[in-house]
């Protein structure tokens, strides 16, 4: 920032120090005086031990986000920058890596697929936004809100966006746990919609398991834990038909993108 202060600049920040449990700059573990705010609470076990790093780790990275943003208002640069913080999924990975083990379309439980996405400015009014949304779409709401013009090849839209607004659906996929193998692996997606969640897994062979292990269907609004599928309810079977079509097409729309 220092050598490009005078130009425009972009930065971009992995901030693994939670992933690692760095608590200390240079030092993994818990920081001093740990013992006196939780004392006998860390017999409690490992478990416990690695939730109380993790909430470190937390607290020492949110303490040197602020460093650059106090360094940035002492450069007079906080005014004219974007600040941008989402992190790669939810919370309760120990809970869902369980569930996955299960089930791997358990990767889409919602804990875990909503993530915390903040765009910050001095001068932007504070607005939550309600609309459907992924990371996607991050790049296009950059662009917009610093005044760039769109790229063509990008998928999504400012989140603020009449186009982000009308969207009738998202979609999330992967090929489970692993390397990313299409040639081997089932193609998981989600279905995400303002009110139902529907997550499928793609049949592969004869050996598979049922459809039951492979399709999920959640109410949000009446079931937003996921407690209980509604597949097989025949009150949900249009909404479960109509999802699980936008399913198979993108499906296929993947399988045939890899063989070009």
């Amino acid at each position: 920032i220092k050598r490009n202060s005078d130009k425009p600049f972009f930065i971009f920040s992995w901030l693994r120090d939670i992933h690692d449990s760095n608590c200390i700059s240079g030092r993994i573990g818990l920081p001093p005086g740990y013992r006196e705010l939780y004392g006998e609470r860390l017999k409690l076990g490992k478990k416990y031990y690695g939730r109380l790093q993790y909430d470190f780790s937390v607290r020492y990275v949110d303490k040197n986000v602020g460093s650059i943003v106090d360094f940035l208002k002492q450069k007079g640069l906080l005014e004219k920058t974007l600040i941008v913080i989402c992190s790669d999924h939810g919370t309760d990975i120990a809970d869902i890596s369980e569930r996955r083990l299960q089930n791997p379309i358990g990767s889409f439980r919602e804990k875990f697929i909503k993530i915390p996405l903040i765009f910050y400015n001095p001068n932007l009014k504070p607005t939550i936004i309600q609309n459907l949304c992924t990371t996607l779409d991050i790049g296009p709401t950059i662009l917009d809100l610093i005044g760039v013009d769109q790229i063509d090849d990008f998928k999504g839209s400012p989140v603020y966006s009449l186009k982000a607004k009308e969207r009738e659906y998202v979609l999330l996929e992967n090929l489970g746990a692993g390397p990313c193998d299409l040639d081997r692996k089932p193609i998981l997606i989600c279905i995400r919609t303002k009110r139902y969640k529907y997550m499928w897994r793609e049949y592969t062979n004869d050996a598979d398991k049922s459809s039951q292990d492979r399709v999920e269907l959640y109410d949000l609004e009446k079931d937003p834990c996921e407690t209980s599928s509604l597949i097989g309810n025949g009150r949900h079977s249009n909404i479960a038909n109509h999802l699980e079509k936008i399913a198979i097409s993108r499906c296929y729309e993947i399988r045939n993108a890899n063989k070009n």
